[in-house]
C-alpha cells in the first residue's frame, strides 16, 4: 500500500506545481525567453495508437501517445506555434517572435506513424521527420524490447515469471554473482534495463531461451507492433515527410565496434537514399547514446544534423550533431481527466527546456570514456547557450 500511496502523492504535488507555474505566469515567461532568442524545441514521438491498440501494444508506456491526444496536440501546435521543417536544412536563426519554434520528429518507423499520425499531422499542415532503420522495415516485433515484453506477459499470465528468471540466471549467466544475476530483477522495466547492458549475442541468447521456455511459436500475425513498409515510407516522403536514418538495425552505437558502428551509420544512409531516390541528411542516435567517436563518424558520413534525447533548446550555438530532443509520451500531454492538457504539455516541454542546466549525457564505453568526459566538460549546455546569446545582446 505504501508505494501506490507515494505515487499518488507525487502526482498530486506535480499537478499543484504545474498549476502554480501556469497561474503565476512563469511558464509563459519561460516560453517568451525561449522565443525571444529564436530557440527551437524538438519533440520526439514513437507511437500514436488508438485506444484498442494502446491496450495491446508491447511497447513501453514512455513510447506511446493515444490517437485522440495526438490529434488535440496537433491542433494546439498548428494554432499556437511555428513548426520548423527539418527537411529544408538548418533553420534561420532569427530573433523575436511571440512563441518558441517547434520541430516534430518520430523514431523507429512504426506502422501507426503512417496509418494514424500521418493523416492527423497532414490535416494540420505540420511538417515532421521520421527516423527509420532499413533492416527493421515492414517487420512484426522489429525491436527486441517488444519481443521481451510479449514473452514476459505470457509468463505472467501463466505464473511462470519467477521460474523463468531463475532458469535464465542459471543457464545464461552461470558465472555471475548472485547480486548480478537476472533472477534478482523484480520488474519488467528493470529486466529490460538490465538486458540493455548485454551484448547482442547475450541478449539474443536470453530471448531464445525465453521463447523456448514460454512460447516457442510467439504469434506475430495480429500484433500491433509492426513497422512501416517501404511503400508506406515512400508514400509519406512523396507527401513532404522527411525521412532520416536511425541506423540500419538500431544497435547502441557506443556498445559495438567502430567498424560495426561505421557500417550502421553509412549503410543506412545509402539504403534510404537508394530506396527513396532522395538525399538522407538527418540522423538520430539509437537510445540517444553517442560519444565523440560516434559523433565524428556521423559527421564524416555526410549527414547535416544529428539528434539525441535530453531536455534542452536548440540554438544557433548548438552542436549540429548533438541537437537535443524531448521525448513525448501520453503522460506528458494529459491532465487528471485523461484529456490533452496545455499546462502539462508546456511544463514537460518549455519549462524543462528552459530550466535545463546540464549538458546532454555523453554515454561512453571503453576507449571513448576519456574523450566523452572531456566533451561533457567542454560542451556548452542548451540552457547556457541561451544565456550566452542573451549576454551577446
Amino acid at each position: 500500500m505504501f508505494w501506490p500511496g507515494l505515487m499518488k502523492a507525487r502526482a498530486l504535488l506535480r499537478r499543484i506545481w504545474i498549476a502554480f507555474l501556469f497561474c503565476s505566469g512563469l511558464l509563459r515567461w519561460a516560453k517568451w525567453r525561449l522565443a525571444a532568442r529564436g530557440g527551437i524545441v524538438v519533440l520526439t514521438f514513437h507511437r500514436v495508437l488508438s485506444d484498442a491498440d494502446f491496450a495491446l501494444t508491447n511497447s513501453p508506456l514512455g513510447m506511446a501517445v493515444r490517437e485522440r491526444t495526438f490529434e488535440q496536440l496537433a491542433e494546439h501546435l498548428a494554432r499556437e506555434y511555428e513548426t520548423v521543417d527539418l527537411g529544408v536544412g538548418a533553420p534561420e536563426w532569427t530573433r523575436g517572435g511571440s512563441q518558441p519554434r517547434i520541430a516534430i520528429t518520430f523514431d523507429d518507423g512504426w506502422a501507426d506513424n503512417a496509418t494514424t499520425a500521418f493523416p492527423i499531422a497532414r490535416r494540420q499542415g505540420l511538417p515532421w521527420t521520421i527516423f527509420v532503420c532499413p533492416e527493421r522495415v515492414g517487420r512484426p516485433f522489429p525491436f527486441w524490447p517488444e519481443r521481451v515484453v510479449a514473452l514476459w506477459r505470457i509468463a505472467e499470465c501463466r505464473g511462470m515469471t519467477r521460474q523463468l528468471l531463475q532458469m535464465l540466471s542459471e543457464e545464461v549467466e552461470p558465472g555471475a554473482s548472485d547480486a548480478g544475476r537476472l533472477g534478482r530483477e523484480k520488474t519488467l522495466k528493470s529486466f529490460i534495463e538490465r538486458l540493455k547492458t548485454f551484448s547482442a549475442e547475450q541478449r539474443n541468447a536470453v530471448m531464445s531461451r525465453m521463447a523456448e521456455y514460454i512460447s516457442p511459436g510467439l504469434d506475430t500475425a495480429d500484433t500491433v507492433d509492426v513497422t512501416m513498409t517501404w511503400q508506406e515510407i515512400e508514400g509519406m516522403a512523396c507527401c513532404g515527410v522527411t525521412i532520416g536514418s536511425h541506423t540500419l538495425s538500431h544497435p547502441i552505437l557506443t556498445r559495438i565496434s567502430p567498424f560495426e558502428a561505421q557500417r550502421e551509420i553509412t549503410e543506412s544512409k545509402r539504403v534510404i537514399e537508394r530506396k527513396l531516390r532522395r538525399e538522407c541528411g538527418l540522423f538520430a542516435y539509437p537510445n540517444s547514446e553517442w560519444s565523440l567517436r560516434v559523433r565524428e563518424q556521423v559527421a564524416q558520413a555526410g549527414y547535416e544534423m544529428a539528434f539525441a534525447y535530453g531536455p534542452g533548446v536548440w540554438t544557433r550555438d548548438s552542436d549540429p550533431f548533438v541537437i537535443p530532443r524531448i521525448n513525448i509520451w501520453e503522460g506528458h500531454l494529459v491532465g487528471p481527466s485523461g484529456r490533452f492538457s496545455r499546462k502539462a504539455f508546456e511544463y514537460a516541454v518549455f519549462w524543462k527546456a528552459y530550466r535545463t542546466k546540464n549538458t546532454l549525457p555523453v554515454r561512453t564505453r571503453g576507449a571513448d570514456a576519456k574523450q566523452g568526459a572531456a566533451a561533457k566538460e567542454n560542451r556548452t549546455s542548451p540552457f547556457n547557450q541561451l544565456k550566452s546569446a542573451e549576454r551577446r545582446g
